[in-house]
């Protein structure tokens, strides 16, 4: 029964290459037909192309599956390891709080949120995340830039990020605060 499903999905997620794949071997068996010719060799020849065409094109989409399931992977362990401390943070830091009120080790705490979130925000952006798990990631991201003290840092963490890499990731942010 899995495995139906999984060829069911299989065949649904690569409906277009998995057509253009057999549309190609079908006229390259037909052809010889219609004009009575020897094309044996061509015919060989595209149905090799077209072989090598189609299974690289699944060879990519797998290498891209395996990225994202490693990216996967890797953010929510270091979103986990960082996520317990965050009701904590909620609770200490008053809306009031100001830069010089966080200790050290909320500070970088924050920080290497930033970073993961930032990292997130890059990859997607370059097309190697699901939009499914984008999505659940960015509704974590706004409810977590709400808190006071995560503002704070940002905005100080901001005015040092002089970089492209986060030049698009600061604009994002900036609208979840």
């Amino acid at each position: 029964m899995k495995t139906n499903r999984s060829l069911a999905k299989f065949l649904s997620r690569n409906k277009t290459p998995i057509s253009i794949y057999a549309a190609a071997i079908a006229i390259t068996l037909i052809v010889p037909f219609l004009f009575n010719g020897n094309f044996l060799a061509s015919q060989l020849g595209v149905i090799t192309l077209s072989t090598s065409l189609f299974l690289g094109y699944l060879n990519y989409q797998h290498t891209q599956d395996r990225l994202f399931k490693d990216l996967f992977k890797e953010f929510n362990e270091r979103y986990n390891a960082l996520s317990d401390q965050f009701p904590r943070l909620e609770k200490e830091y008053t809306p009031e709080v100001k830069l010089s009120d966080i200790g050290d080790d909320d500070l970088k705490l924050i920080i290497s949120y930033l970073n993961l979130c930032a990292e997130e925000y890059f990859w997607f952006h370059r097309g190697r995340l699901d939009i499914g798990a984008w999505e659940s990631w960015k509704s974590g991201m706004s409810t977590w830039a709400k808190l006071p003290v995560v503002r704070v840092v940002f905005e100080d963490e901001v005015a040092t990020w002089t970089t492209a890499y986060y030049a698009d990731f600061n604009e994002f942010f900036k609208e979840l605060l």
